[in-house]
């Protein structure tokens, strides 16, 4: 089964908040997006997106 989908200007646009907020939670709370959803979006991201202080996505390629 497959889940919610979401349109390419909503990820970019959560990818944009994350990248200047830096709180997954934060922006998962504001769009109603589960944090798991964001994190993936953040790891197949070609930035690389601090999340928390310390932490950071990788990027893969």
């Amino acid at each position: 089964m497959k889940g919610k989908s979401y349109t390419k200007e909503l990820k970019e646009e959560v990818l944009r908040e994350v990248k200047e907020v830096g709180n997954v939670s934060l922006v998962s709370r504001r769009h109603g997006i589960s944090k798991s959803t964001i994190f993936t979006w953040i790891k197949n991201s070609k930035d690389e997106i601090k999340v928390k202080p310390g932490r950071k996505a990788l990027v893969e390629g």
